[in-house]
């Protein structure tokens, strides 16, 4: 391991410039990336070299022994020592190592991609519009929940780009297998750079994912012809819920669940349900000609009128792309500012967006980076017990914070 020359030489491999229409990064070998670019209906893909990183304190300099340079940042932050790599797998073997290492202390982003665009200053969608963006919606119609019971069946996939020129793939056209190679040919064709569904993470991908094993089929959805993967089990937070899911990845475009985004959007409570249908309904952009079947009757209705459930599953992937336009823009504008993947800005929280705008400053002006403070106790709320006991008759129960209530009636600003 070399150190190298002062921070100004070292810190990034970039110049921080600009570079529109970027609307994808991924890691294709172990020290380069590509970089896929629109260009109208075009996309274009060019390589860059990439160097991986990770910011170590002092202490802990000797730990990364894999890394081909080091470089000291300037003041008194704990994190002080920039560390590089050749190769995306001489990091991972080091951080895994940090990582493992009880005594060792680390700041390190395993995503190639946020590490390339806090590096170089780029950022992704630079000079566009959210209406430029190609967005695919996607809608599954199946005989069972259960994609793994002996009647599950995909019976109708359902897409359209950007809510028009909607195309069914039906299971009374072609048999399962090739329904899905029809959905890759389909996306192949169209690339797109965002697949949009509601409830994408936990019905429609694990569930033609399973449908795909069991027709020795892979969701080749990628840019690069590679398969969909699936990460480990998280939460989407959105106010007080919190929702289980497995995010799903795929190569050079961006998964959207509009389930989850519509939880965000409704940061004040409104709706009463976050359904496809409910949802539409309670933002007032219900279409009056819109078909409606029950989730119970999709499998008769499949053998007793398929052309009522087709029409069911246009609807579907229409509202999909309604309930998009309504909550997705944030994300879209925010990923414009913030050094992330729109899928990550879409479902991280706000303390990792501030910390990636914070690391990326820091880094930018050379400077080292303060740890996290330890936690600390802070007086709540006040608080009176004034009656215990059985309530009746109640006409509104209120479980929510009275703060927004309070500074709205008082007017407090």
């Amino acid at each position: 391991m070399t150190t190298s020359p002062p921070p100004s030489e070292a810190v990034s491999t970039f110049p921080s410039h600009d570079l529109p229409g970027i609307v994808a990064v991924e890691l294709t070998g172990d020290n380069e990336v590509a970089i896929y670019r629109r260009d109208g209906d075009r996309v274009d893909v060019t390589s860059m070299p990439f160097s991986p990183w990770l910011v170590v304190p002092e202490t802990a300099q000797a730990s990364v022994r894999k890394a081909s340079s080091t470089a000291n940042l300037a003041g008194d932050g704990y994190f002080s020592v920039l560390a590089r790599f050749e190769t995306w797998s001489r990091w991972r073997d080091s951080y895994r190592a940090l990582r493992e290492d009880p005594q060792a202390a680390v700041l390190a982003f395993p995503s190639p991609a946020e590490q390339f665009l806090i590096d170089s200053g780029l950022s992704l969608f630079d000079g566009m519009e959210f209406d430029q963006l190609k967005r695919a919606q996607l809608d599954i119609e199946t005989l069972a929940l259960n994609p793994g019971e002996q009647e599950a069946a995909v019976i109708i996939i359902t897409l359209s780009m950007n809510g028009a020129d909607s195309h069914i793939i039906r299971a009374d056209e072609l048999p399962e297998d090739e329904m899905i190679d029809a959905l890759a040919a389909w996306i192949d064709v169209h690339d797109p750079d965002v697949i949009e569904g509601h409830n994408l993470f936990n019905f429609d991908i694990p569930y033609l994912a399973e449908r795909a094993r069991r027709c020795n089929r892979p969701l080749n959805w990628g840019r690069d012809g590679s398969a969909v993967r699936f990460g480990s089990s998280r939460r989407f937070k959105a106010g007080a819920r919190s929702v289980p899911f497995e995010p799903a990845y795929v190569h050079g475009r961006h998964f959207i669940d509009t389930y989850q985004q519509i939880q965000r959007y409704d940061y004040v409570g409104l709706l009463s349900s976050y359904g496809l249908k409910q949802a539409v309904e309670g933002l007032g952009l219900s279409r009056p000609d819109r078909t409606f079947v029950p989730g119970e009757q999709i499998a008769d209705m499949w053998r007793s009128d398929p052309g009522t459930l087709v029409a069911y599953a246009v609807d579907d992937v229409l509202d999909t792309d309604l309930l998009s336009r309504v909550a997705l823009p944030t994300e879209f504008y925010q990923t414009r500012l913030l050094p992330s993947t729109l899928q990550q800005v879409a479902i991280g929280g706000p303390g990792e967006k501030v910390n990636d705008l914070l690391v990326r400053a820091y880094l930018a002006c050379e400077e080292s980076i303060p740890a996290p403070q330890a936690p600390r106790n802070f007086p709540g709320g006040y608080t009176e017990l004034r009656r215990v006991g059985r309530f009746s008759p109640v006409v509104k129960c209120d479980v929510e914070s009275l703060y927004p209530a309070i500074m709205l009636t008082d007017r407090i600003s």
